[in-house]
């Protein structure tokens, strides 16, 4: 057992360093103080046999026994895409524009957009949520019909395709007015096929047409595509900063690192100003040994590089929100994971000092 799976543990009960060693001491019959469970966290001191044998006996959580080979595969490509260190300094706009990213799906790109969205403008921003995802997951959710948004000629495609097209014209507004979004359909899978992505006016045409929706917004949010083609790319042109969801399972951090890679890429060739926010686990269950070993894997391998916010624990609630046509914070105001996304839309408006003195 490692000093993060131990915290994991100590986590998982609720307890500080303090109360922690007390459990302990009652179980294994010892006087371990706060002092020393720091030590076995930070793995500065090891952790005792008969201690590792009572966590493990009296929790899910495991540690070394799962997917042994993970965590190097991760530091391994944690130190190739971090070797140097990047100096480029952060350029802010008064309209911050965030993409939510991943090429695989399933990993709450969507359900993170709508509600980072909604608690935004609960902070009073003015927001605009794009759906960039040809499944129209957002839009659906949000209780907008794809399929009038084509009849209306008013979906991102259009937007996209037509060069004369007003960008004013495309915002919807969800939510009872909360905020404002451009939604998509299934037909923005052709679209990507024709805006010649890969050269430089296809790259940067998503970046192009919000040019002029931004002097109306405070906050810009993009929910991408489950997949590393033009869309996500031109997304990313577009953004200022980039967050990460992921479930923690070992097959789906293991693209994470492509991802870093593909946004490293894209801050070289053509967006200096894009940073990453953060990766944010997901759907995940504390309860889980695969969950608790790969949240301690992706903090190991990039917490000292990026931000690993707190995991957003798995709700049916979510899912159910859907229903209602607004996001679940809307809703339950006080459900599981929103202090996270709260903090996620703190740091963000962080990265754009302008708004912080002349909208809130």
């Amino acid at each position: 057992m490692d000093g993060l799976t131990l915290k994991g543990v100590r986590e998982q009960r609720g307890e500080s360093q303090a109360d922690f060693a007390n459990w302990l001491n009652a179980g294994v019959g010892r006087s371990y103080d706060r002092a020393r469970i720091s030590r076995w966290e930070s793995g500065s001191e090891k952790i005792p046999g008969a201690v590792a044998k009572f966590v493990e006996a009296n929790s899910d959580t495991v540690g070394d026994k799962l997917v042994p080979s993970l965590r190097q595969s991760l530091l391994a490509s944690s130190d190739h895409l971090f070797g140097k260190p990047d100096r480029l300094p952060a350029r802010h706009t008064a309209c911050v524009v965030l993409a939510l990213a991943n090429q695989k799906g399933g990993v709450t790109k969507s359900t993170s957009s709508c509600n980072l969205a909604f608690l935004l403008s609960e902070m009073g921003k003015r927001v605009l949520l794009i759906d960039a995802d040809p499944q129209a997951s957002s839009t659906q959710s949000l209780a907008i019909n794809p399929m009038q948004l084509e009849t209306e000629g008013r979906s991102l495609a259009h937007l996209l395709l037509d060069e004369d097209a007003d960008p004013a014209r495309f915002p919807t507004k969800v939510c009872d007015g909360a905020f404002d979004l451009i939604g998509c359909s299934i037909t923005l899978a052709q679209a990507e096929g024709q805006l010649k992505f890969g050269q430089t006016q296809g790259d940067k045409v998503l970046g192009e047409r919000l040019a002029a929706l931004k002097p109306s917004y405070d906050v810009i949010i993009i929910d991408c595509p489950p997949h590393l083609g033009g869309l996500t790319e031109s997304a990313l042109i577009a953004a200022d900063q980039v967050l990460i969801p992921t479930i923690c399972e070992p097959m789906a951090v293991l693209g994470v690192p492509h991802l870093i890679k593909t946004i490293q890429d894209v801050k070289r060739r053509g967006n200096p100003k894009i940073e990453i926010l953060g990766i944010l686990p997901a759907i995940f269950e504390r309860r889980s040994t695969i969950d608790m070993q790969t949240l301690g894997d992706l903090q190991a391998a990039f917490g000292a590089h990026i931000k690993v916010w707190d995991p957003i624990p798995k709700r049916k609630d979510f899912a159910k929100a859907v229903q209602t046509g607004k996001p679940l914070f809307a809703i339950v105001p006080k459900s599981d994971g929103v202090e996270t996304y709260r903090s996620i839309a703190r740091a963000l408006l962080a990265k754009a000092p302008a708004l912080e003195a002349t909208h809130v």
